[in-house]
């Protein structure tokens, strides 16, 4: 069972790391990444029931490693217009499938705050005042 020291004693492996020569802060690296994959649970196994995530799928992970390499936002064009377009494309290409075609849509960082938006939108589209 993990516990709070685990995930304490892991991450005081990154304590003054800056401070380090490059070999010992690579070593401590090497440490901190064993001892953080060590605590986490196995996604690959069959028993992984519980969480709402499954395998990395290989182009999700390409994907990840160059939008990470990167290293760019998307809020606005001129930052990113490459990921820009493809948020635009795949809005345009998912709209139709869900039956708006001629409709709008934005992408979100995450669960809760999509569950955020769409509660939002469905009060909207309810016209109730909440105050």
């Amino acid at each position: 069972m993990l516990t709070e020291q685990d995930i304490d004693q892991c991450l005081k492996m990154l304590d003054g790391i800056y401070t380090l020569s490059e070999p010992e802060r690579l070593e401590r690296i090497e440490k901190f990444v064993k001892s953080t994959l060590s605590i986490t649970p196995d996604i690959y196994s069959p028993k992984n029931l519980k969480y709402l995530f499954s395998y990395p799928d290989p182009i999700g992970v390409f994907a990840d490693f160059v939008s990470n390499y990167i290293n760019s936002n998307i809020h606005t064009e001129e930052c990113s217009p490459i990921f820009t377009r493809c948020e635009v494309e795949m809005v345009e290409t998912l709209l139709p499938l869900v039956g708006y075609p001629e409709g709008d849509g934005i992408f979100y960082p995450g669960g809760t705050l999509s569950n955020l938006a769409s509660v939002f939108l469905a009060v909207k589209r309810a016209k109730v005042d909440l105050r």
